[in-house]
């Protein structure tokens, strides 16, 4: 039980009125109130302002003969039935051939539209349960649009937030507000019963600096939304440099005029294939998610590993033997080193190039530098997979720009139990957003994954990238 003192506590004891109709609901509460003394800010009206579920009852807090607080709730059977068995029950009252049922399907129905509204804006699955738990089901304050219109919203949300609750372009051209006909700042915390006002240009945009103080996922997620269509070009670009970096040129061509990366694409829950490229170039989707899925499609993992291989000239690999202790077991015993220019790290697949006088440097398979080398000097290796030793790779990270954010980051990689060998910053006042770059030692593939995937959750991280 939380702890409370006990004069907060008011509904240990309460009792449910249940009547025929939302009049009776109304007769009922000047009648508890004639009789009883209600107690000053315990009344509460959700049938006149429903709560987001459909949720619709007076509460009221009266004193009883005993001098306890006595906690009545009062609604019709109906609201009743929706209270305990969910919104499908409504469908049970519609069915009798009732006019105001009939009348109320479109407001009903108008916060299962926001849950599919939302469910296709967002595309992760996790996003989507945190968006849901975080603007529906948290407290609520309700505030009023100039036509009279009833919006609810999470406690502390701000103008920002009500404006994207309206629309999302309301959203992306809000300049300021009004509220109760004064104009606030765009961070001004809603109070309940608020007056919005949503004031726009048609030249305006969404501020990057928003992030830092709006409340609603909702939000969060159209702003970023609006940057990285802003960015598309750009973001298509890097995707397709990062494909071809991995799988050269010619197989990326290929590859991208294939029917299986418009597949990929639509398991991704993408719409065309060069949305799943530009995803790439953003971060939102990794090179070795897109491949991963490919493995997993309809033509088979073995035979889809074959059309892979031929599509893309990429050359199978053998398993390391679990037997061998070296980290590379063809390498047992021989000089050799791990190229700076691409950083291998396990789980990769990776190329070894034989140097006089220098052993045998280990490049990622895609390595750029790998093109220009005599096919006599490369010798095919792989990693040991009881390794345990960790290794650097370089990533960036491009992020809103604000105060905590470097130590937000450098706190979540330490958490990871992960060693960060080297750290930059690099400012953009412009558009108030910063690159990070740093260097972690990892121990493979996954854990690099892993760390990548979580940075890339926080709400002001813009996209992260292996380079």
């Amino acid at each position: 039980m939380e702890d409370l003192d006990q004069i907060e506590v008011y509904d240990l004891l309460g009792i449910r009125i249940l009547v025929d109709s939302i009049e009776d609901c109304y007769a009922v509460l000047g009648l508890v109130h004639k009789h009883f003394r209600p107690m000053p800010g315990r009344f509460k009206d959700y049938i006149a302002v429903p709560k987001a579920n459909l949720y619709q009852s007076l509460h009221t807090t009266v004193i009883n003969p005993y001098g306890k607080p006595l906690e009545v709730q009062i609604r019709t059977y109906e609201m009743h039935d929706i209270a305990e068995n969910g919104i499908a029950a409504h469908w049970h009252y519609k069915e009798s051939g009732s006019s105001e049922a009939e009348q109320k399907d479109l407001e009903e129905l108008t916060w299962i539209r926001q849950l599919l509204s939302w469910q296709s804006d967002v595309e992760d699955a996790t996003e989507y349960v945190d968006t849901v738990k975080k603007d529906i089901l948290s407290q609520e304050v309700y505030i009023l649009s100039p036509k009279g219109d009833v919006f609810t919203l999470p406690v502390d949300s701000t103008p920002i937030d009500f404006a994207y609750r309206v629309h999302s372009k309301v959203g992306d051209t809000c300049t300021g507000a009004r509220v109760n006909g004064s104009i606030v700042s765009i961070n001004y915390k809603l109070q309940n019963g608020d007056l919005v006002e949503v004031i726009t240009s048609k030249n305006a945009h969404p501020n990057l600096s928003w992030l830092n103080f709006v409340k609603t996922n909702q939000a969060k997620h159209k702003i970023k939304s609006w940057y990285k269509t802003q960015n598309r070009d750009r973001h298509l670009a890097m995707g397709k440099e990062m494909m071809e970096e991995r799988h050269g040129k010619e197989g990326f061509e290929q590859f991208h005029k294939s029917p299986e990366l418009q597949e990929v694409a639509s398991r991704l829950n993408y719409k065309t294939s060069d949305d799943l490229i530009a995803s790439v170039g953003s971060g939102d989707t990794t090179v070795a998610q897109v491949f991963h899925k490919l493995q997993g499609s309809k033509y088979g993992e073995q035979q889809e590993e074959e059309k892979i291989e031929k599509l893309l000239k990429i050359k199978p690999r053998k398993a390391p033997s679990r037997g061998e202790e070296a980290e590379i077991p063809e390498l047992d015993g021989l000089l050799y080193n791990i190229a700076k220019c691409c950083m291998p790290i396990p789980g990769e697949a990776v190329m070894g190039v034989v140097s006089k006088g220098k052993g045998i440097t280990i490049h990622r398979h895609n390595c750029h530098n790998l093109k220009q080398i005599e096919a006599d000097r490369l010798m095919p290796i792989n990693w040991n997979i009881k390794n345990t030793n960790t290794y650097p790779t370089h990533i960036s990270i491009e992020v809103v720009d604000r105060v905590g954010i470097v130590k937000d980051i450098l706190t979540l990689v330490a958490d990871a139990e992960i060693n960060i060998a080297d750290f930059k910053v690099k400012e953009r006042p412009s558009n108030n957003t910063a690159l990070l770059r740093m260097i972690l030692n990892v121990h493979g593939q996954d854990e690099l994954n892993s760390i990548v995937s979580s940075i890339n959750n926080m709400s002001d991280v813009l996209q992260v990238e292996r380079l």
